[in-house]
């Protein structure tokens, strides 16, 4: 009885040990550039298949405390252009995701380009790439997010501040 005893505890306190340190261990490895890059460029990967056109992310990094900082965020319209590039955006989470949506606080985008255009087919290029976000034929881009599934992510932005940023929205037709 005391042997089994002793191999109980033994147990016990091995997987209270593995219980605990994991998540530090984990964290501590998420922590890592090149971890985070390594998980950010598989993201890419399979959001650019997804949406059938280049999206790229040059670096990110994850903070413990909810910052998020990305370098280098690119999407390409279906021309073959520059839809969004994003040279360095900063953001904190302000509360931890759930129903009710993300809120985002303050955000700051440095160097943005958005550039948005009609088609010469008569359609948005940006309208192209939403609409393949939520094509429910083909599957989503979000089809891995089966937990309660709302109708929409609200993200909500509570301070917020763009530096040197550049919009243009041209149209096919105008004669310039």
């Amino acid at each position: 009885m005391r042997k089994v005893t002793k191999i109980l505890l033994k147990v016990l306190s091995v997987t209270l040990l593995f219980l605990i340190f994991c998540p530090i261990v984990l964290t501590l490895v998420v922590e890592l550039p090149t971890v985070q890059n390594f998980l950010v460029g598989k993201a890419t990967k399979y959001v650019s298949e997804k949406l059938e056109t280049e999206v790229s992310i040059r670096r990110i990094k994850i903070g413990v405390l909810g910052s998020l900082r990305v370098d280098g965020f690119y999407v390409e319209d279906y021309q073959q252009d520059t839809l969004l590039y994003v040279d360095k955006l900063r953001v904190y989470l302000s509360r931890i995701p759930d129903q009710d949506g993300v809120t985002l606080r303050n955000g700051v985008v440095s160097h943005g380009v958005l550039n948005i255009k009609e088609t010469p087919e008569g359609v948005m290029n940006i309208k192209q790439v939403v609409a393949r976000l939520s094509n429910k034929d083909r599957g989503t881009v979000w089809s891995w997010y089966r937990i309660r599934k709302p109708k929409y992510v609200p993200i909500l932005f509570e301070a917020s501040a763009i530096s040197k940023g550049r919009y243009w929205k041209t149209d096919s037709k105008a004669c310039y």
